[in-house]
């Protein structure tokens, strides 16, 4: 009989342990959830296509939001908050409870991220650090032509479409030059949008000045014209590298070397630009600044100095020559 009452007396404990630990478990969450987080100026909350709540409640572990991942799972069902796992990437901030946290991810747009193409860039060197970027979904699975890429800063979401991204730098190219090209001037002196391009991506490598773009434009025009070889250096470090940097002097050697991208040795053109040129460059080359300009050489001092003949051009170079000496 002894041992009756005993086996009841621990079914009774048994059975008030059952019914007030639910009770513990509800209250201890309903505590986590409503406990302030400190999300500092900005953290990122990643959720890639496909996933569902189990993701999220691993994600919010992750962040350091909950304890368990079961936590958010339980919650969601025992407090009716249950989150909307929608695709994207989301920037939070503040401090804010679980609840609240659920809601903004709820409302949010995704989190906006930038990516600029510098003016002068190759595809070459752009590519090598688009395909290092993790945010894009995706392989790039096509080499865009040189110089068909508009500089720019472009916005863009985690999860895009790589080749779709490419895209709109093309697409961005493709417009502008297609506008300059429909308002040219009568009797222009180029035939082609391939060979503006051309001209602007040597423009763009021989000057980061704004201002004398549209005279070394000139330069070149003048060269063009009267039946002179451009002799232009970018030209013949683009044919040694293919876009990336030579990362020494030019040489004598690199001057007498035969390949298509010399002009110390080619007439004309190069078969095709030699970086991305950017907007200011391209309108340059419909608007060459009216000069009688063969020459130019650098002034020491970021720009260049302009010369009409040999003999000053000369005289040009040898002041250059005593700048780097001193």
């Amino acid at each position: 009989m002894k041992k009756v009452i005993n086996t009841l007396k621990n079914l009774a404990v048994i059975a008030s342990f059952l019914l007030v630990l639910p009770m513990q478990i509800a209250i201890n969450l309903h505590h986590t959830w409503q406990r302030p987080i400190d999300l500092g100026e900005e953290t990122l909350i990643w959720i890639p296509r496909g996933v569902g709540l189990n993701y999220l409640s691993q994600e919010f572990v992750r962040q350091g939001f909950l304890d368990q991942s079961w936590q958010l799972t339980v919650g969601a069902k025992l407090f009716k908050n249950s989150p909307t796992v929608k695709f994207g990437e989301f920037a939070l901030s503040g401090t804010k409870t679980i609840p609240e946290i659920i809601e903004e991810l709820k409302i949010s747009r995704p989190f906006t991220r930038s990516i600029t193409l510098t003016e002068g860039t190759s595809v070459r060197e752009f590519l090598l650090n688009l395909q290092e970027n993790p945010y894009f979904d995706g392989r790039i699975d096509f080499s865009p032509l040189e110089g068909h890429l508009m500089p720019d800063t472009y916005f863009y979401h985690r999860g895009d479409d790589i080749n779709s991204f490419l895209e709109r730098l093309i697409n961005a190219q493709t417009a502008y030059l297609d506008e300059l090209w429909q308002n040219r001037p009568d009797n222009f002196y180029l035939t082609s949008k391939h060979d503006v391009l051309t001209m602007a991506s040597i423009i763009e490598k021989e000057s980061g000045v704004t201002a004398e773009r549209n005279i070394i434009a000139s330069v070149f025009k003048n060269r063009l014209e009267r039946g002179m070889r451009l002799q232009s250096d970018p030209t013949v470090i683009y044919g040694i590298t293919e876009g990336l940097p030579l990362n020494r002097a030019i040489s004598r050697d690199d001057l007498n070397d035969q390949n298509p991208y010399n002009t110390y040795r080619i007439d004309g053109l190069p078969p095709t630009p030699i970086t991305n040129p950017g907007r200011e460059a391209i309108k340059a080359v419909f608007n060459p600044a009216n000069t009688n300009f063969l020459y130019f050489v650098a002034d020491g001092e970021g720009g260049h100095r302009f010369a009409p003949n040999l003999r000053e051009h000369n005289r040009n170079v040898q002041r250059w020559r005593n700048l780097q000496q001193r």
